[in-house]
C-alpha cells in the first residue's frame, strides 16, 4: 500500500495536534505516503495523494509487520499468485476490507489534486515544474494535518 517514509522529522518543542492525538513534548512523526498514478490532466480528472502518520515508533513497526502478514496472506490465495504487486484496485472487497480495517488505528489521509484547477502552461511547463508543484501540494496538504504548529 504505502511503499516508502517521505519525512522522519523531530518536532520542536511546541505543542502539536496530531489528527485525535495531543502531544506537548517532542514527538517523532513518520509519514509513508503514496500517489494514485501519474500526474496528467489528459487522462485523469483527479490525482491523489494518500499515505499513514505514525507518531510512535513502535506502533509504526508493529503496523509493518501486521501490513506485511497480510500481504503475505494474500499471496497465498490462488487469486493474488501470479500478481506482482498487490494494488488495491486488484483486491477483492473483503480483503480490501480488511486492509483499512487493519491501518484503522493509525491516522490516515488524502490529498486530492483537481486537475482542472491547475494552471495547465504553467504546471505542465516541463517536468521539473510537474514535480515542483507536487511536492508543493505534498506540503501544504502535510501542514494542513498540524494546524495548530
Amino acid at each position: 500500500m504505502f511503499k516508502r517514509p517521505v519525512w522522519s522529522s523531530p518536532v520542536g518543542e511546541a505543542s502539536l495536534r496530531v489528527g485525535r492525538f495531543f502531544y506537548g513534548e517532542d514527538v517523532d512523526i513518520y509519514i509513508y505516503s503514496d500517489e494514485s498514478g501519474v500526474f496528467d490532466y489528459k487522462h485523469r480528472k483527479f490525482f491523489v495523494m494518500a499515505g499513514i502518520l505514525f507518531t510512535d515508533k513502535m506502533e509504526m513497526d508493529s503496523m509493518i509487520r501486521r501490513y506485511k502478514a497480510a500481504e503475505n496472506n494474500f499471496r497465498k490465495k490462488k487469486l493474488y499468485k501470479n500478481i506482482g504487486e498487490l494494488k488495491a484496485s486488484r483486491l477483492s472487497f473483503d480483503d480490501r476490507r480488511n486492509l483499512f480495517r487493519l491501518t484503522a488505528c493509525a491516522d490516515r489521509f488524502a490529498f486530492i489534486i483537481n486537475m482542472n484547477s491547475l494552471d495547465k502552461k504553467k504546471v505542465f511547463e516541463s517536468s521539473k515544474t510537474k514535480q515542483m508543484h507536487l511536492d508543493w501540494a505534498f506540503k501544504v496538504g502535510i501542514k494542513k494535518l498540524f494546524p495548530d504548529s
